[in-house]
């Protein structure tokens, strides 16, 4: 059971590291080039005060993402970097174990087609906008379905899923059409969460 608590959360914080990945690093779309500390705007520099000191001798590639991560910070409202900063918190708090599947996970959704991952979010949006307690009734169902079930719905979310390739016949509990539990959110761990 403890396992299924840690796996229902992965689905979440896989999302929430794809949030902060792609705020913070997104790979060949940023140019090689070094940033000079007094190049930054003086709201960068504030964001990214803890890196002053070692800022000139940090490598172009983790500027890059630094300031990328800045600008995604600076143009958060309240709420949301309340939010950022909550998750920021949980995610300390997470093992290495869970750390890396999560990444694991995020690595095999920034894979996927950009159709499928904009599927997958919508899926996760459909569901985080249900009410708890229909929330909670996937998440019994998914529990009571069988390890090869739980596998199939894996797979069907994982991979093949390409150009709206799932089945809407025979689906198994816990996977009814628009109200997919989170397996949808590409994280692979194929458990619902909230």
């Amino acid at each position: 059971m403890k396992q299924f608590a840690n796996d229902k959360h992965l689905g979440w914080w896989t999302l929430c590291l794809i949030v902060l990945t792609l705020t913070i690093s997104v790979k060949g779309s940023l140019a090689a080039d070094e940033v000079p500390w007094n190049a930054l705007s003086s709201a960068e520099q504030k964001v990214l005060q803890p890196y002053a000191e070692t800022w000139q001798t940090m490598p172009a590639d983790k500027q890059q993402r630094l300031r990328k991560g800045a600008g995604r910070w600076l143009g958060m409202n309240d709420q949301e970097r309340q939010q950022a900063k909550e998750s920021l918190r949980e995610w300390n708090t997470m093992d290495p174990e869970t750390q890396h599947r999560i990444r694991e996970r995020f690595e095999r959704f920034k894979k996927l087609p950009a159709e499928d991952q904009q599927r997958l979010l919508q899926t996760r949006e459909r569901f985080r906008n249900m009410p708890p307690e229909q929330r909670q009734q996937l998440r019994r169902r998914f529990e009571e379905i069988s390890p090869r079930q739980k596998q199939e719905l894996r797979e069907r979310f994982e991979g093949g899923a390409s150009g709206g390739q799932r089945q809407q016949g025979n689906q198994s509990p816990g996977s009814s059409g628009n109200s997919t539990p989170r397996q949808g959110s590409g994280s692979g761990s194929g458990s619902p969460r909230r």
